[in-house]
């Protein structure tokens, strides 16, 4: 009788590090690590405890083999988040996490953008606790935004390069002018030697 897509009533059965089986009417599925919750899931321990009441929908079933989610019974943050947030937007928020690759900033209550190392400073970091800590307060670019892989990249760099750029325009005018005065005079010194030729 049990059909995918099909929203069923059970009691966490038990806990692992790899998600939650329920047990409901007589059977017994498995909510995988990525189906428990639209964010990023350390510990499936933290979203319920042995006998608690849930409602999961099944999205797979074969064999005796039932999977199924807890996460797609809540609408996924993602699809506003691409609607929020988009590529060139200025933001600002905490960092509340930092790992090999680069420090994690937190945009609202479920979405975090990652700055990578590549993207902390003009100057290569080895190591973003270097130069951020959990806790910063930082600003930052977006840069990408990928609702389907639920990523957003930050970087702080953007901004600094954006003032840099600024400068390099204003000495660009600068030097522009000063080529053309340059010419200018050039040619009127070079004018009267013209006119005795002819």
């Amino acid at each position: 009788k049990l059909k995918v897509g099909q929203k069923v009533q059970g009691e966490i059965s038990g806990i692992v590090k790899f998600g939650i089986f329920v047990a409901f009417e007589g059977l017994e599925g498995l909510v995988h690590i990525s189906e428990i919750a639209w964010g990023h899931v350390k510990d499936p321990g933290e979203y319920g405890k042995i006998g608690d009441k849930v409602e999961v929908l099944v999205i797979g079933i074969e064999g005796e083999k039932i999977s199924l989610s807890m996460k797609r019974l809540v609408p996924d943050p993602w699809v506003e988040a691409a609607k929020t947030f988009k590529v060139g937007d200025k933001v600002e928020g905490e960092i509340n996490k930092i790992t090999q690759f680069g420090a994690f900033m937190q945009l609202n209550d479920e979405i975090n953008g990652l700055i990578h190392l590549s993207e902390i400073t003009d100057e290569p970091v080895q190591d973003a606790n270097e130069v951020l800590n959990v806790g910063d307060k930082v600003k930052a670019k977006i840069i990408s935004v990928d609702p389907d892989d639920h990523r957003i990249g930050l970087s702080i760099k953007a901004l600094s390069a954006k003032k840099a750029a600024a400068k390099k325009d204003d000495d660009k005018e600068e030097k522009a002018e000063a080529k053309e005065e340059k010419a200018e005079k050039v040619e009127e010194e070079e004018a009267p030697a013209e006119e005795s030729t002819d």
